[in-house]
């Protein structure tokens, strides 16, 4: 019988301690982890492409419980940066004039960088996908004008145009084609049964010939740009295709790296976001306001 007493003590005993180890554990708590602060710097704070940008890094960054602040890089000194440094956990770059430096800048402070719409080697980049955007255009082009000739207009100096020019080259196959540089506008042939532009100031050159009837008014007229500014081309029917970036969508994906970011798992990459062809036929569908019309939103 004091066996078995002594037994059942023993066995009380030990289920206090359990579940005073138990609570002694839940005390512990584990550190939340602190909601990410993050900073774009931009170049100019102005313009309805960095609207849709910042709201969908915006979007992104407040499903993670974050916060986004905007500074300008004008006026701000290297070694300064970021402006609020006990403030900031993650800086985005919005494609500054020299990305390199103030990257360096910043990871000598030891700041985690994204950069967007350019691509820096070694770095962490959120761009657009030019070489499937020129695919598109191709293709579209090729429905144009399927027996040719097409003229193109690209400066093979330019990183994102290159691209653009591989894409379209695949998708057109053995359809005739002239490139030519922006600064050789004079020489389009006057055979050319479709022109398309890689070089936005190109594209803005041509439909602006076309209203001063330089150009033949008939004759077709594709390009890459931004989408507000392409509308009124559309509109005037000068205009009868445009490979567009997403801006929202290129904020978006730079904020949703966040997560992999913090856990220190993301390297220096590439990520591309797909651009979107509009023409006046789709330049009204829902999916493509927020794109074309980005101060409605």
């Amino acid at each position: 019988m004091r066996r078995a007493v002594t037994l059942a003590l023993c066995c009380a005993l030990a289920a206090g301690l359990v579940l005073l180890w138990g609570f002694s554990r839940a005390g512990e708590a584990t550190p939340a982890q602190a909601a990410p602060r993050t900073l774009l710097l931009v170049e100019s704070d102005t313009g309805a492409y960095l609207m849709q940008l910042r709201k969908g890094l915006q979007g992104a960054v407040q499903q993670r419980g974050g916060t986004l602040s905007v500074e300008r890089l004008n006026g701000l000194g290297l070694d300064g940066l970021p402006p609020a440094p006990a403030e900031v956990d993650t800086v985005y770059l919005f494609a500054p004039r020299k990305a390199a430096d103030i990257t360096a800048a910043l990871h000598q402070q030891g700041y985690p960088v994204v950069v967007v719409e350019q691509s820096l080697r070694g770095e962490i980049c959120v761009l657009p996908d030019d070489l499937d955007g020129g695919r598109q255009a191709g293709e579209f082009v090729r429905e144009l004008a399927p027996q040719g000739p097409i003229t193109m207009v690209a400066d093979a100096g330019n990183a994102r145009q290159v691209l653009r020019l591989e894409g379209v080259l695949s998708a057109l196959g053995d359809v005739p084609y002239t490139l030519l540089n922006p600064s050789h506008l004079n020489d389009i042939n006057a055979d050319t049964a479709c022109l398309l532009a890689l070089d936005d100031a190109a594209l803005a050159t041509m439909a602006q010939r076309k209203a001063q009837g330089l150009l033949p008014g008939d004759l077709p007229l594709v390009g890459f740009g931004r989408g507000e500014e392409a509308v009124p081309l559309m509109e005037q029917g000068l205009l009868q295709g445009l490979v567009a970036d997403d801006p929202y969508a290129l904020g978006y994906m730079a904020g949703a790296l966040l997560d992999s970011l913090h856990t220190g798992e993301l390297k220096p990459s590439l990520h591309l976001v797909p651009q979107r062809l509009v023409t006046p036929d789709t330049l009204y569908d829902p999916e493509n306001v927020k794109l074309m019309f980005p101060l409605l939103d």
